[in-house]
């Protein structure tokens, strides 16, 4: 089973190692996309970032991604399994909110404790997510019929 890990631009060293120490290289063949990060995975594959990242995304039958807004969309609209890990380390909310509207509207599943990693991929496996919807942007007609005055 191909599984391809995702932190995008950002820095998730937490993420990255819980993989490298917890998923089975036997059970599991794995690609970390460390991003900007500093730990180097000794157990699975690394990149930083790739040209071909979607065709990895393509042949992932899973990913462990961080809760960035363009990786869950991407994901969702590709209706890849995934297993989000919002990243607690940041300032910011964001990733705790977009990785609850993932789990409520039954997605995905979530891992918010990287000590439970491994039991939540398993999860994540066997999960069966709901089809993803994208809604076009509801004001677009507005927008364009304004600028065309």
């Amino acid at each position: 089973m191909k599984l391809l890990v995702t932190v995008g631009t950002s820095l998730f060293d937490s993420l990255i190692k819980a993989v490298d120490t917890q998923i089975d290289g036997n059970d599991y063949q794995v690609t970390c996309q460390i991003g900007v990060g500093k730990y180097q995975p000794v157990n699975h594959a690394q990149i930083p970032f790739s040209n071909e990242f979607d065709t990895l995304l393509e042949n992932a039958d899973i990913v462990i991604a961080h809760a960035g807004a363009g990786t869950i969309f991407k994901l969702l609209e590709m209706g890849k399994k995934i297993l989000v890990v919002p990243n607690l380390e940041r300032v910011d909310k964001h990733q705790s909110d977009l990785a609850d509207f993932v789990s409520t509207s039954g997605y995905g599943i979530v891992c918010r404790d990287l000590t439970k990693l491994a039991e939540n991929l398993k999860q994540a496996i066997e999960f069966k997510a709901k089809k993803y919807k994208k809604d076009d942007f509801f004001m677009a007609d507005e927008i364009i019929a304004y600028f065309s005055l």
